[in-house]
C-alpha cells in the first residue's frame, strides 16, 4: 500500500515537473518548481513516512538513519527513475526529501575539463585525485571519467559510492557499483575485499578519513588505477590534508608513497556563466612530475603552487590561471573571478588589466571577500564612524552589515548612501587603483521585481562627481547575498578621491551592504 502511495504521489510531481518532492508529517505532499506547490492527495502521518522509509531502505541503511538521525540514499522507481532521498528529522518528525538523479554520465567533452584527464585514465596503476569543496561537481567529474574508460578501455572497474547517481551502461569495460549502505557497509569495508573482486579500476567516491586514505594507497600499491574524491579546495591543501590524516611518525613513509602512486590532482570550483544560465568548471591541475615527486617527498608542499605556475607546457595550472583564462574568454564575471581566486594583489591587478571598458561591472552570488594586504579602503560604519555617513534614509551598524532602512526621504527616484570618513579626516587620504567592491542582500522591497538598478559617483574634488558605470548596474532581489566588482577606469587611477556616493533605486525599503572596499 504504501509502495504505491509513493508512487502516485511521485507520478503526480513528475507530471508537474517538479524538482523536489517533500514529505512531512502535518502536510499533504509538497514539490518545489520555482516555488513551493502543492502535488495533491491526503495530509501525511508520521506512519506513513516511517513505512515509505522503511520500504525504500536496507535494514543497515534504516538503522544507520534511526542512530544517525540522517540519511542520504538512492531508490528506483519502475519506470519513474531513480531518485536520491534525503531523510531527516525536524521537530522530533521525519522529512523526506525526493529529488530525480539522471540515469545517464554526462559526456566528458560538454563539461568543459582539462584535456590533461583524458591521458590519466590510460594509466594502469596509479592515484588521480578530484578534489573540491561541496557542490563542485566532484562526482560528475568522476562520472564523466569513468564511462571515458568504460567506452575506451576493455577492464573491470569497481566504483565505491556514498549514493550511486549515475549507472554506466558496460561498453567495452564492466562496470560494478556499489552504494554505501545498501551493496557494502562503508567505504573501509568496501576496500579491504575490492582486490578480491579483480579490478583493474577502482573510484572511491570520497576519502574522509585515515582508513579510507591508506585503503586507498594499498590498492594503488598493487598496480591498479585509482580514482577518487577528497573534499579540499586546492591540490597542496589536498597533500596536506592526506598528510594531516597521518600521526607524525608515519608521515614521512606516506610522502614517500604519494609521491610514488600520484598521477595528478584535479581541484574544482563550479561558477555560474557570465549569463548566469548555467554553470561551468574552472580546473586548477597538479601533474606529479620530479619535481613535485622530490617536493612531497621532501615535506615541502607549500613550494609546489610555484612549481604548478612555472609547469604551463606540461597541462599543469593553478586556479588563478584558470580563472583568469575563463575571464580573458568572457566565460565568468569580475567578481567570480575574484571570489574563487587567491585574492592575491598581483592577480586582482591582472583582472583589472584584463577588463574592457564593455566589460565595466560584473555580478556575482556570495560574498566577495578580498585578502585585507590588497585593500587600500574598507569602509568603517562603525557605531562610532557611523555619523560621518548621510543617507536618504536611516542607517544602522548590524553583524551583517550596514542596514539602510527607508524613510521616505528619496529624491529623484534613488537613494543615496554618502561616506564622508574621509573628508572628516577620520581615514587616510588614498590613491584610487583597481576596482571598488561591496556585497548586498535586499531585504524588502515597496514593488516585486527581480532586478533593481544601482549606481556610483566618486568624489575626487568636492563638488566634482564622476560617475564610473556608463550604464546603472543591476541590484538582484532573490534574498540572498550577491556582489558587485567595479573597476576605476582608468584615467581617475592614481586620484585621490575625496568621497563616494552610493545610489539604488527608491522602490528598495530595506538592504543591507558589506566588505565595501577599494583595492
Amino acid at each position: 500500500m504504501r509502495k504505491t502511495k509513493l508512487r502516485q504521489i511521485v507520478e503526480r510531481g513528475v507530471s508537474q515537473g517538479v524538482k523536489s518532492i517533500f514529505l512531512f508529517s502535518g502536510f499533504s505532499p509538497l514539490g518545489n518548481k520555482d516555488g513551493i506547490v502543492k502535488l495533491g492527495g491526503a495530509e501525511l502521518n508520521e506512519d506513513e513516512i516511517d513505512g515509505i522509509l522503511n520500504f525504500t531502505t536496507t535494514k543497515w541503511q534504516y538503522e544507520a538513519f534511526k542512530e544517525q538521525k540522517e540519511l542520504s540514499y538512492s531508490y528506483t522507481i519502475e519506470e519513474l527513475g531513480r531518485f536520491r532521498i534525503s531523510a531527516f528529522y525536524k521537530n522530533g518528525s521525519i522529512g523526506l526529501v525526493l529529488r530525480p538523479i539522471p540515469d545517464n554520465p554526462p559526456g566528458f567533452d560538454s563539461l568543459g575539463l582539462p584535456e590533461i584527464l583524458k591521458k590519466f585514465i590510460f594509466y594502469l596503476n596509479g592515484l588521480i585525485l578530484i578534489t573540491g569543496p561541496a557542490g563542485s561537481g566532484k562526482s560528475t567529474t568522476l562520472a564523466s571519467m569513468v564511462d571515458l574508460i568504460n567506452k575506451n578501455r576493455s577492464c573491470h572497474i569497481v566504483t565505491v559510492e556514498d549514493i550511486i547517481e549515475f549507472i554506466y551502461t558496460p561498453d567495452k569495460s564492466i562496470v560494478s557499483q556499489r552504494e554505501v549502505g545498501r551493496d557494502t557497509r562503508s567505504y573501509d569495508e568496501a576496500l579491504k575485499r575490492v582486490l578480491r573482486e579483480d579490478p583493474d579500476v577502482v573510484v572511491v567516491g570520497d576519502i574522509r578519513d585515515a582508513h579510507t586514505m591508506k585503503g586507498v594507497l594499498g590498492i594503488a600499491e598493487t598496480g591498479h588505477l585509482i580514482l577518487a574524491a577528497l573534499h579540499t579546495s586546492t591540490a597542496v591543501q589536498s597533500l596536506q590534508r592526506i598528510m594531516d590524516f597521518f600521526p607524525e611518525n608515519e608521515k614521512k613513509q606516506i610522502r614517500n608513497q604519494i609521491a610514488g602512486l600520484l598521477i595528478g590532482i584535479v581541484s574544482q570550483r563550479l561558477l555560474r556563466n557570465i549569463d548566469e544560465k548555467g554553470f561551468l568548471c574552472a580546473c586548477e591541475v597538479l601533474i606529479n612530475n620530479q619535481s613535485v615527486k622530490s617536493l612531497i617527498r621532501e615535506g615541502k608542499i607549500h613550494q609546489i603552487s610555484s612549481v604548478m605556475d612555472m609547469s604551463k607546457k606540461e597541462g599543469m595550472t593553478t586556479m588563478d590561471n584558470a580563472l583568469l583564462k575563463l575571464y580573458e574568454t568572457n566565460m565568468i564575471n569580475t567578481s567570480d573571478a575574484i571570489e574563487y581566486s587567491s585574492k592575491e594583489k598581483g592577480f586582482i591587478e591582472k583582472i583589472v588589466a584584463k577588463t574592457s571598458h564593455q566589460k565595466e561591472l560584473l555580478g556575482g552570488d556570495g560574498l566577495l571577500n578580498i585578502q585585507k594586504g590588497t585593500v587600500l579602503y574598507d569602509a568603517d560604519f562603525s557605531r562610532k564612524n557611523l555619523s560621518y555617513f548621510d543617507s536618504s534614509g536611516n542607517l544602522l551598524n548590524t553583524p551583517v552589515g550596514l542596514m539602510f532602512r527607508d524613510n521616505g526621504r528619496s529624491k529623484g527616484g534613488f537613494h543615496f548612501i554618502i561616506d564622508y570618513t574621509i573628508l572628516n579626516g577620520k581615514k587616510e587620504p588614498f590613491l584610487l587603483n583597481s576596482l571598488f567592491s561591496l556585497t548586498y542582500k535586499i531585504l524588502d522591497v515597496k514593488s516585486g521585481k527581480n532586478f533593481y538598478t544601482f549606481n556610483m559617483k566618486i568624489f575626487l574634488k568636492e563638488k566634482e562627481a564622476v560617475e564610473i558605470l556608463k550604464e546603472p548596474a543591476k541590484l538582484i532581489n532573490d534574498n540572498d547575498w550577491h556582489s558587485l566588482a567595479i573597476p576605476i577606469p582608468k584615467p581617475y587611477a592614481g586620484k585621490a578621491l575625496k568621497h563616494y556616493t552610493l545610489l539604488f533605486e527608491d522602490d528598495i525599503r530595506e538592504i543591507v551592504f558589506t566588505n565595501i572596499y577599494f583595492v
